[in-house]
């Protein structure tokens, strides 16, 4: 009896090993549900929180049943033990005893790549995909599905998915789309490559090793507050600069870089970066972004003839396409050639019949805001340049069409105010000139506050710096969001 009652005492602990083999046998008679990991690394200097729990949130919604986490050891003490914490309570108990999250801690080294291998590492050998976002990202599932019925349904060729990436401008009014390669099929025979930005090696390229799908979105947190407070560009400022000391022959660095000129409204560093990966740069495919981004900032800077003669390159590299003839459209357009850009960009829309291919339909303008290319700003320049030669009732129809398409609210508000013109018969003035005023006196403003060390010398000499905050056509939004986060970035620096 006493050996009987003994090994009913000891029973209960095979119980959960028993539940455990018991699950795995339904499973396998009903056929499991597919395994998918979120790799993620973590840095998280708010201490509410708010945006690493919408990820967590998000990838537990989307049907994510794994999860391999690194947390920089310079986030705000606890976030290890809380997104810990935050999973058990968000996943039940029993998926996080039967796979518990991998969650560790790693010392940041200025180098991207590292950090998400970190996470790569842990990812569970049972999974049969992994993904990637970042801690102010979150993944949303469409047509009322969730990721594992998604993924459930690709065919076994398919390796890779890409999936729209959605980032709200500095207003959160638009939202620009590009496609990323997000998810990946494992085993994980893959590596993140390059300090500075999100590659993944090695990829493949084969027939069916790669699709596109729209059942899911990967999008950006709309609240940019955080991310300026924090300093967070300075830190990719400096990656960038390190990996173009180590290697300036990388027209990929320069391209970034531009971009980051851009941040500060340095519009003269921009086009010498992006003039410098045009040279460097091997695909016609990728000197056609470039040229994307070159030929406004040519624009600013007065350079209309290297603007036009770009216009030109795009148009030799591509002529099947519509972009090279809005690209010089715009050009023409902001050079005052308005019969010039009206032959061009309905040159283009005659071509618009080639864009098929949903990451082409992706183009997006980027002066002065993000309205989609073929949906509004084609469209825009035909209503400006008929309204600059008097052609009112041509420029009312067209400024119709593009309030039709997805357009940012500034360039939305800027047409009905061109319908207004129009429908009174005035001329307004020319768009272009104003753009160039506004970025001449902002980037001055700039300038000026870039001269300061501290918030205290700053205000020191306020009476110097006041007449560059009031000048006609500065852009005050842009100055004050600078001078954020030029303070506190000078301020972790000292």
């Amino acid at each position: 009896m006493a050996t009987e009652r003994k090994a009913d005492r000891e029973a209960p602990v095979t119980i959960l090993p028993s539940i455990g083999h018991f699950l795995a046998a339904r499973l396998a008679r009903v056929g499991a549900p597919l395994r998918v990991c979120l790799s993620a690394c973590v840095y998280e200097p708010d201490p509410a929180r708010r945006r690493l729990r919408q990820m967590l949130d998000s990838a537990v919604a989307a049907g994510t049943t794994d999860f391999a986490i690194a947390v920089d050891r310079k986030s705000v003490p606890g976030t290890l033990s809380w997104v810990r914490s935050h999973l058990r309570q968000r996943r039940g108990l029993l998926p996080s005893v039967l796979r518990p999250a991998r969650v560790v801690e790693f010392d940041w080294q200025d180098d991207f790549a590292h950090a998400r291998n970190v996470a790569l590492d842990l990812v569970s050998h049972g999974c049969d995909w992994w993904y990637a976002i970042d801690n102010d990202d979150v993944l949303e599932c469409s047509e009322g599905r969730r990721l594992p019925e998604v993924l459930v349904d690709l065919p076994a060729t398919c390796r890779i998915v890409c999936i729209p990436y959605l980032v709200p401008d500095r207003n959160g009014d638009m939202e620009s789309e590009a496609m990323y390669e997000t998810i990946f099929r494992c085993p994980v025979n893959y590596r993140w490559e390059r300090a500075w930005g999100e590659f993944v090696k090695p990829i493949d390229r084969r027939e069916g090793g790669s699709i596109n799908s729209t059942a899911l979105v990967r999008r950006h947190d709309r609240d940019w507050t955080i991310n300026r407070q924090r300093g967070a560009n300075s830190r990719n400022r400096r990656i960038i600069r390190a990996a173009l000391e180590a290697d300036p022959t990388d027209q990929g660095l320069w391209a970034f870089w531009g971009q980051c000129c851009t941040d500060v409204l340095d519009w003269k560093g921009a086009a010498e970066a992006w003039e410098r990966a045009l040279s460097l740069c091997q695909s016609t495919r990728g000197r056609l972004g470039l040229i994307r981004y070159l030929i406004p900032v040519c624009t600013i800077l007065g350079r209309t003839d290297r603007a036009l003669e770009l216009a030109r390159l795009a148009r030799e590299w591509h002529p099947e396409r519509p972009e090279p003839y809005f690209f010089d459209g715009r050009a023409r357009f902001m050079s005052g050639d308005f019969t010039g850009a009206i032959e061009a960009v309905q040159e283009g829309l005659s071509r618009l019949g080639v864009v098929a291919r949903l990451e082409d339909r992706l183009l997006h303008s980027s002066l002065p805001g993000p309205p989609h290319i073929y949906e509004c700003e084609p469209f825009w320049l035909l209503a400006e340049c008929h309204g600059q030669l008097g052609n009112f009732e041509e420029a009312l129809r067209n400024i119709d069409v593009a309030l039709a398409g997805r357009t940012h609210k500034l360039i939305a508000l800027y047409l009905r105010q061109l319908r207004e013109f129009f429908g009174a018969r005035e001329c307004p003035p020319f768009l272009g000139v104003i753009v160039q005023q506004v970025f001449a006196a902002t980037s001055a403003a700039i300038k000026r506050l870039q001269s300061y060390e501290t918030e205290a010398e700053c205000l020191a000499d306020w009476d110097t710096l006041m007449p560059y905050l009031t000048a006609e056509h500065v852009d005050l939004r842009l100055v004050m969001d600078f001078a954020e986060r030029h303070f506190v970035e000078r301020s972790a620096a000292a």
